[in-house]
Order: C-alpha cells, then sequence, then structure tokens
C-alpha cells in the first residue's frame, strides 16, 4: 500500500507538524485505511465535515495516540479533517465508491462546507465519474446452445428381461431410470442457468438504457412516472441554489424539451471530463 504524502495535505490545510509527528501518523493511517468499509466511510466523512459521530470517535483517535500518545481529538478538529479527507482520498483511489458517495452527500450540493481540503468534494465527483465507467459491463457472452442428454442405458438392461422376470434387474432397472432422470434434469437447469443469467443482465441495462432515454429525449421519468415540468427543480439542477438555476433556466424554457435538453448536455459534459477532453457546450 502506498503511503500518503502528509507534508502537502498539512501545508495545504495551513498545518506545520513536525517530521517525526508526520512519521508517527503513517502506519495508523494504513490501518485505518484497510478498514474503509461503507459505515466507516460514513463515519469519516462526518469527522472530514466536522459532524459529530452518534457511536463516538475511539476508533479513529486510538490508532494515532498509540504511535502518539499527545494526539487528542479535543481542540484538534482541523488535524483531524485532514487526516479524514486523507483517508477518504485513498479510498477513492482504492475505488472505494462508498467514500465518494458519502461525501457528496454530505455536502448537500455545496451547501455544506468541511472543515480541510474543500477540493475534495469535486474529486469525489471526478471519482464517481471514473468508477462508474470502469465497473460498467462490457458485452456479455450469451449461449443459446443447449446440448442432449446422454445416451439411456435403460434399452440395455431391458434386454435382460427377455428370458423371464427377475426382481434384481427389475430394481437396477428402477434405479437406472431415476439416476438417468435426475442427472439429466440437472444438466438441464445447469445449461438453461447459463443462458438465462446473462439473458437477464441484458435487459437490465436495455431498461437502464430505456430510462435514459425518456429522460433524455422523452422528457419524463419512467421510474417516478412524472413529466419534468412536474418535478421539483432541485431534482434536475445540481446547483447551489436551486432556485436560481430554476429561475435562470426559465427565461429560455420551452415546456418540457427545454429541461430534456438541459440533460442532454449535462451527461454530455459528464462524458466530456470523463474522457479528458474539453467541451463547450451550446
Amino acid at each position: 500500500m502506498a503511503g500518503f504524502n502528509f507534508a502537502d495535505e498539512y501545508r495545504s490545510a495551513g498545518l506545520n507538524p513536525g517530521p517525526d509527528i508526520i512519521s508517527r501518523r503513517q502506519s495508523p493511517f494504513d490501518r485505518l485505511r484497510q478498514e474503509m468499509k461503507p459505515l466507516r466511510a460514513v463515519d469519516v466523512t462526518r469527522l472530514y465535515f466536522g459532524l459529530p459521530l452518534p457511536g463516538g470517535s475511539e476508533w479513529f483517535r486510538q490508532p494515532f495516540a498509540a504511535d502518539d500518545p499527545s494526539f487528542s481529538m479535543v481542540d484538534n478538529e482541523r488535524e483531524v479533517a485532514v487526516l479524514a479527507s486523507c483517508l477518504l482520498s485513498a479510498s477513492f483511489d482504492d475505488g472505494n465508491v462508498a467514500a465518494a458517495l458519502a461525501v457528496l452527500t454530505t455536502s448537500a450540493g455545496g451547501q455544506r462546507s468541511p472543515k480541510a481540503k474543500p477540493v475534495l468534494i469535486e474529486d469525489a465527483r471526478l471519482a464517481i465519474l471514473r468508477m462508474s465507467a470502469a465497473r460498467r459491463p462490457g458485452p456479455i457472452p450469451v449461449s443459446t446452445r443447449i446440448g442432449v442428454s446422454a445416451k439411456s442405458k435403460v434399452p440395455e438392461l431391458t434386454t435382460a428381461f427377455q428370458t423371464g422376470p427377475d426382481w434384481v434387474k427389475t430394481v437396477a432397472l428402477t434405479n437406472q431410470i431415476s439416476e438417468e432422470a435426475m442427472s439429466g434434469d440437472k444438466a438441464l437447469a445447469s445449461q438453461v442457468q447459463a443462458v438465462l443469467g446473462p439473458l437477464a443482465r441484458h435487459i437490465s441495462i436495455l431498461e437502464e438504457e430505456l430510462s435514459l432515454l425518456s429522460w433524455f429525449l422523452g422528457a419524463r421519468s419512467r421510474v417516478l412516472n412524472r413529466s419534468f415540468n412536474d418535478m421539483d427543480p432541485s431534482l434536475m439542477y445540481p446547483s447551489d441554489n436551486p432556485r436560481v438555476a430554476w429561475s435562470r433556466s426559465r427565461r429560455n424554457m420551452t415546456g418540457c424539451k427545454r429541461v430534456g435538453q438541459l440533460v442532454v448536455e449535462a451527461s454530455a459534459r459528464a462524458c466530456c471530463q470523463l474522457s479528458g477532453r474539453s467541451s463547450s457546450m451550446r
């Protein structure tokens, strides 16, 4: 696990601890980084924004205090926020989408400010764009070929009855029929599942694409079954001041088509940012 450059992070936050303090932060930081599950990411995000922790902060204080007895969370809110921002930033690099979502959700569209490193909010947004594109599944191969069952041995066993009844052979024949029926069902179920699994995934992707097309072209949400004109503006405009954005857009809006155009433009801007290209939206 690569080390984190605490010197730059502390300096950007206006803090200037000695090299001994910085070196003592690395080991507990690495341990906490490995524990960044979704619920832990929410707690770290609370520290980053200076919000209270319902379950207490001993889990955060203890690792740092073990390496540095002088570490305290009393009147030390800024350093705690710096360490929390470092953990969150490292989690973005680790592909922890829950950490990025926690930061964006807690920022409330820019209405809540963190205690340090505000640029991390934009980093979280870009991290989600990057991870969502990377995790988007590619073409899924679908096999529609289902094989036939193996040749039955029952006809061979039935020839034994030509000489007359035999209870031992009757039992053997019955068992063979039962085993072949069960193995045939298992083989068929396995092959059908191999076909239905990818097909179900394809259907899920098509449903998602239909919802996107409904937003882009139809100016309507299929999930909410409502037109854009019937929705609260804050649902559609990720602005620090939704009412201002709504008022500004209404000047040139002509019904649902204008809103749909805005959604298309926002999607195009996101795609351009994701590919590293700049785009001028008109």
